[in-house]
């Protein structure tokens, strides 16, 4: 009875999806942060956030490391620089390569497709609403793609270490 109440209370603290995204450009930068030993193949999908947004969070977060930049993406828990290196990727990305993780939705949301096959459901800390969710409070994280390497690999990329993009990031 009381595991019944839990999970009831549980359902109803969450809350539902804020449908408000931006329209990414037919043409936007796209970022992939990930550890430094993960490797991408072909098909593989990736998570990626414009690098707009993400820069524009650095600037309004001064203070903010790897350790928090990766609160803020929904990749960790703890706001300390984690002892694995993490790098950042970044990708020229068409948008019609990019899909919004909206779980349950089809067609167009806001200009770009909704992932199909299950790519938008809820995983671990992505919501499965478009948008990742920052760790530190529960808030709202940045708006969520997903590519496949193929397709944004296609017109080459670049490959920092996370601590070097965040300093560059703030300029």
């Amino acid at each position: 009875m009381i595991a019944w109440l839990l999970l009831g209370a549980l359902a109803l603290s969450q809350e539902p999806c804020d449908p408000t995204f931006d329209t990414p450009a037919a043409t936007t930068s796209v970022a992939w942060v990930s550890p430094v030993r993960r490797r991408a193949r072909g098909g593989k999908w990736l998570w990626v956030v414009r690098t707009s947004e993400l820069r524009d969070w650095l600037t309004r977060e001064p203070e903010a490391g790897v350790g928090r930049t990766l609160q803020w993406l929904g990749m960790r828990k703890k706001a300390t620089d984690p002892r694995r290196r993490y790098k950042v990727t970044i990708f020229e990305a068409r948008a019609v390569d990019l899909c919004r993780p909206v779980e349950d939705a089809e067609g167009e949301v806001v200009g770009v497709d909704a992932c199909e096959g299950g790519l938008g459901r809820e995983r671990g800390t992505f919501s499965g609403c478009g948008y990742a969710t920052d760790l530190a409070d529960g808030s709202r994280g940045p708006d969520l793609y997903r590519i496949r390497w193929r397709d944004a690999a296609v017109r080459g990329f670049c490959v920092l270490p996370a601590a070097r993009f965040i300093i560059e990031g703030r300029r």
